[in-house]
């Protein structure tokens, strides 16, 4: 969910390192949530598509605002964080033990 006038308390990530570690971890935690549905990890694959789109366009309606290199930054830094996310999922999927 996206507001303009959220007001955010966790620290902020200031590498992608740590951002992709993040993201990684509460992917894990969006998979244990999900394990127990019949397409568990379809639906988490759909809400992961869908959240990337989002947060893509509402990069790409602020493109004037951001100028064009700062856009392109962000939406590569969005489908690197996703690309962790579709990983972490598949080695999951293999059994693997979701990041705390």
């Amino acid at each position: 969910m996206f507001a303009p006038d959220a007001v955010v308390y966790h620290p902020a990530r200031f590498t992608l390192t740590m951002l992709c570690e993040t993201a990684r971890r509460l992917a894990g935690h969006d998979f244990v949530r999900m394990r127990g549905h019949k397409v568990g990890w379809m639906r988490f694959l759909v809400l992961e598509l869908w959240r990337a789109a989002q947060h893509t366009r509402i990069v790409w309606k602020r493109r004037r605002e951001f100028g064009h290199l700062r856009t392109l930054q962000v939406i590569a830094v969005i489908g690197r964080v996703q690309i962790t996310k579709y990983i972490e999922l598949v080695r999951l999927l293999h059994g693997g033990i979701p990041w705390r």
